[in-house]
């Protein structure tokens, strides 16, 4: 393979580990706050779980209950600011549970989770129509600097 073969190979590459780091990384972040949760729920809370890490989690522990008062507690007590981090935490300990317990009710109960963030977007909304806010930053608008740019390298790359 001649190195001009190789340069958009290991381009490639590097993307894919960034992508990689980057989702180790948001994974890592929604389990330390579910971490925080859980410490909440044992300081504050009549009804504790018994544990102190997402990594103690079992296949009982898994449950409409816990999942249910961690999205309440991060739009509640944590104060979550936008719907899509807020979602995104929720989805990425829902993915951790249904990979480590795919027998819990969690992970059998696909109707009950779509309610489960419907509840959640709908507190969402409702607060933004209170205050005004934007439910979700958007990205600003593309320019045709960017838009010429971007191709000019997908042109060097040969794609």
């Amino acid at each position: 393979m001649s190195q001009e073969q190789l340069e958009p190979r290991r381009q490639l590459q590097n993307i894919q580990k960034t992508i990689k780091k980057k989702t180790i990384e948001g994974n890592k972040s929604a389990h330390t706050k579910f971490d925080k949760f859980l410490k909440y729920v044992e300081d504050n809370e009549d009804r504790k779980f018994g544990i102190q890490s997402i990594k103690d989690l079992t296949n009982e522990l898994c449950s409409e209950d816990i999942l249910g008062k961690f999205s309440d507690w991060m739009f509640h007590v944590d104060k979550v600011k936008k719907l899509g981090t807020a979602e995104s935490y929720l989805g990425k300990v829902k993915t951790y549970m249904d990979t480590e317990f795919p027998q819990s009710a969690v992970a059998l109960n696909v109707r009950w989770y779509t309610s489960l963030r419907t509840h959640l977007k709908d507190l969402y909304l409702q607060q933004s129509s209170e205050t005004g806010e934007a439910l979700r930053s958007h990205a600003k608008p593309m320019k045709s600097e960017d838009l010429k740019y971007i191709c000019s390298r997908l042109c060097h790359l040969g794609v």
